[in-house]
C-alpha cells in the first residue's frame, strides 16, 4: 500500500528541518539483513547501507565484507572497488582497518582495498592512495578537489600525466586536477607538458591553470581561453580578485597552491574581505584565517560584512566562549575554520561534500543518521529504472516507516534526506534536529534553543528556506 505524504520545508533555526511526515507501522524489510553481495537488486542489501555499516564498524559488517571479497574469484575481486571505496567516511578506525586489509591482501585483491583510502585525510593514507590506486581512481580524485583536503605531490604524477595525454580522448579534467596539487610542481608539470602538445591540447592545458596568481600563467590562460572561445577568470584574479571569486575562484585552494606568494595572497584576500560581496568575503575570510589569523581578525573587524562574517573563527578562545554561551561546548582538542565546522568536529553536526562513490541518494541520510547516533536506522528508495522522474524515499527505525517523495531524479536531495533523519529523531523522542549551514556542506545538529541562539548570535548562517515541495 502506498502512503503519499504531504510535507513542508521549514528550515527555521528554531524548529529545524522537520517537515510534516505521517507515520505508518511497517517493520524493517528483511532485505536489510541480507548477505553482502554485488547483486544489489530488490532482495539484496543496498550499497549505501553496507557503506555506512563498514565505515562505522557495525557488528559483523567488516567481517562480512572481507569474507565476501575472499569468496569472490581472484580475477573478479576488482569489482568490489566500488563497494570498498568509501567517500565521506570519517570513522577514526576505518583508515587503519583499510591499511591492514591492503597489507594482508593478495596482489590481485589490493587494488580493491586501496579504494578504501579515498576518505582518509592523513598524509600517509593520501600518499598511498595517490601512489598505489588505479589511475582512473586517482584521476577522479584529482578532478574533485572540493571533496577532500590539499593534494600532496607524488612522483607518480609524471607518469600519470604522460599516460593521460596518450589516452583517447584525453581526460582533461584529470589533468586539470594537477593544478590543485599543494606543491608548485603540479602546475609546473602542466606548463611543461603543454609545450610538447599540438595547439588544441596545449590550449586545454593552459586553460586548466585558470585562477592562477602568477602573471605569466594568467596571460597564457587568457590567450588559450580566447582560442577556445571560453570565458575564463584570467588576469582578473590579479586585477579584481573579489570579482574573480564571485565568478567561481575558490580562494581556499590558493593558500596551498601558492606557498611562495603568501604576502601578495594576504593582500588580495584582505581586499576581498573588505570589498567583495558577502559570499566572496566569506570565502576570502576563511582562506585568510588559514593563511594569517591575525590579519583575518583585523580584516573581518573592518569589513562592511563584519556581523555576517562573525561565524568565521579567528580566535579559539572567543569561539569556544561564544558556543558555550549557546550551551554548545567544544572540546579543547577540536579546531575548525568556521563555527559550523567546529560544531561538526565537536559531534554537533556533520560535514559532507560527497558521501559515497556510488551514491544514489541514500548516502546523505545514512551519514546524518550515523552522526546523530541513530543506530539501526535504514533507508531505501524506489524510482523509475531510467532515473527519469520522481523517487520515493523511505526511512525505517524500529517498527515505524517514514516516506517522502523527491523530485530530484538522481543523486542527493538535501531536503528529503534531512527531513527523513529529523523525522527519525522526532520519532525517537529527541529534541535535536539537523539544519544545513549556508554552503550546504555542514549539517548542524542541536536542540531548538541552541539552534536559535546560534542563528541569533550570527555564529552559523543556515540555508534559506526552500520552496514548498509539491507531492502527489
Amino acid at each position: 500500500m502506498w502512503w503519499w505524504l504531504a510535507c513542508t520545508t521549514s528550515p527555521d533555526p528554531g524548529t529545524g528541518w522537520t517537515g510534516e511526515t505521517m507515520l505508518a507501522p511497517d517493520p524493517v524489510p528483511a532485505r536489510f539483513e541480507g548477505p553482502v553481495s554485488l547483486l544489489f537488486g530488490p532482495d539484496a542489501r543496498p550499497i549505501e547501507a553496507l557503506h555506512s555499516a563498514v565505515c562505522h564498524d557495525r557488528p559483523g559488517a567488516r567481517d562480512a565484507l572481507r569474507a565476501a571479497v575472499m569468496d569472490t574469484a581472484p580475477a573478479d575481486r576488482a569489482a568490489w572497488s566500488g563497494v570498498i571505496g568509501q567517500v565521506g567516511c570519517d570513522d577514526p578506525g576505518h583508515c587503519a582497518w583499510i591499511h591492514e586489509q591492503i597489507d594482508l591482501a593478495e596482489p590481485e585483491t589490493k587494488p580493491a582495498w586501496r579504494m578504501g583510502l579515498w576518505s582518509c585525510r592523513d598524509d600517509a593514507s593520501v600518499r598511498r592512495f595517490l601512489t598505489e590506486a588505479p589511475a582512473d581512481a586517482v584521476g577522479v580524485y584529482l578532478s574533485a578537489p572540493w571533496s577532500h583536503g590539499p593534494v600532496p605531490w607524488v612522483d607518480r604524477f609524471e607518469t600519470f600525466a604522460a599516460d593521460a595525454l596518450a589516452a583517447d580522448p584525453v581526460p582533461f579534467d584529470w589533468l586539470a586536477g594537477l593544478t590543485h596539487v599543494a606543491d608548485p610542481r603540479g602546475r609546473g608539470l602542466i606548463r611543461r607538458v603543454a609545450l610538447t602538445q599540438p595547439t588544441p591540447v596545449r590550449n586545454e592545458l593552459y586553460a586548466a591553470l585558470d585562477g592562477t596568481l602568477d602573471a605569466g600563467e594568467a596571460f597564457l590562460v587568457e590567450t588559450a581561453c580566447a582560442d577556445l572561445a571560453r570565458d575564463c577568470i584570467g588576469r582578473s584574479a590579479l586585477t579584481n580578485f573579489a570579482l574573480a571569486v564571485d565568478r567561481g575562484l575558490d580562494p581556499r585552494l590558493l593558500v596551498a597552491q601558492h606557498p611562495n606568494l603568501r604576502g601578495a595572497l594576504g593582500e588580495l584576500l584582505n581586499a576581498c574581505v573588505a570589498e567583495g560581496s558577502l559570499p566572496s568575503a566569506m570565502a576570502c575570510a576563511e582562506a585568510l584565517v588559514t593563511l594569517e589569523p591575525a590579519l583575518a581578525r583585523m580584516a573581518i573587524a573592518s569589513s562592511p560584512h563584519a556581523s555576517e562574517l562573525r561565524q568565521v573563527v579567528v580566535d579559539d578562545d572567543e569561539a569556544r566562549a561564544a558556543l558555550e554561551a549557546c550551551e554548545v561546548p567544544v572540546p579543547e582538542t577540536v579546531h575548525g575554520a568556521s563555527y559550523a565546522e567546529l560544531l561538526s568536529e565537536a559531534g554537533r553536526g556533520m560535514s559532507a561534500r560527497a558521501v559515497s562513490a556510488n551514491d544514489t541518494g541514500l548516502g546523505l541520510p545514512y551519514a546524518l543518521a550515523a552522526a546523530a547516533h541513530l543506530d539501526g536506522a535504514e533507508f531505501g528508495w524506489i524510482g523509475p529504472p531510467d532515473w527519469d522522474g520522481p523517487r520515493t524515499f523511505f526511512a525505517w527505525y524500529g517498527g515505524v516507516r517514514h516516506q517522502l517523495v523527491s523530485e530530484v531524479p538522481i543523486g542527493w536531495d538535501r531536503l528529503v534526506g534531512t527531513q527523513l533523519v529529523n523525522a527519525l529523531l522526532a520519532a525517537d523522542g529527541r529534541d535535536e534536529r539537523f539544519v544545513p549551514e549556508v554552503e550546504g556542506a555542514v549539517w548542524v545538529l542541536a536542540d531548538p534553543d541552541a539552534r536559535r541562539c546560534l542563528a541569533d548570535a550570527g555564529l552559523v548562517r543556515f540555508l534559506e528556506p526552500l520552496p514548498q515541495q509539491a507531492l502527489e
